[in-house]
């Protein structure tokens, strides 16, 4: 994982299946499942991020790099609180080699949560990728849940500078 200048998260990750671990001497094993993922996410949310939109994941890839095509995936996200919804992409076919951005990124966030907070809360959001014969990779991600009242920066809140500007007119006499 790696922190850009603008406070952003990237994480280009593989995992193999769990037989690889436990067998790890066969090479045949090892070549099975082999799945590489780029997830792009914001670190910080505030109630003005779910009042105007901003997208939690704003890139989601996977690649198979396996010698097999995995079939019937799923891919999950929650959060921890449950600031968003739970979501889950299903993927019928992949074949070795291939790679796939997802799309529909969307994720709603709770506005009765983020509305409440007063100060920041530290929160997770998690990533799992499954297919028929099991599990495939687990991703975890810090993610800040700001108060109200607090700005995350330019990093990741450029876009929301206009909800936090307070105008103050001086007159002198």
């Amino acid at each position: 994982m790696s922190e850009r200048a603008d406070g952003q998260y990237t994480i280009e990750h593989e995992a193999r299946d769990v037989s690889e671990v436990v067998f790890e001497e066969n090479q045949e094993a090892k070549a099975e499942y082999e799945i590489k993922l780029k997830l792009d996410t914001t670190s910080r949310i505030n109630f003005a991020s779910a009042q105007n939109d901003v997208p939690v994941i704003k890139s989601l890839s996977i690649t198979n790099s396996g010698e097999r095509t995995l079939e019937d995936i799923d891919v999950s996200l929650s959060a921890s609180p449950a600031v968003i919804r739970p979501k889950t992409w299903k993927i019928d076919r992949l074949s070795a080699e291939q790679s796939l951005n997802l799309n529909d990124l969307s994720t709603p966030l709770d506005l009765q949560h983020l509305s409440g907070l007063n100060e920041t809360e530290l929160g997770s959001l998690s990533l799992t990728i499954t297919h028929a014969d099991g599990h495939l990779l687990f991703e975890n991600r810090r993610l800040e849940l700001l108060a109200r009242d607090q700005w995350g920066g330019l990093g990741d809140m450029d876009r929301l500078l206009a909800a936090f500007g307070h105008c103050q007119v001086v007159f002198w006499a």
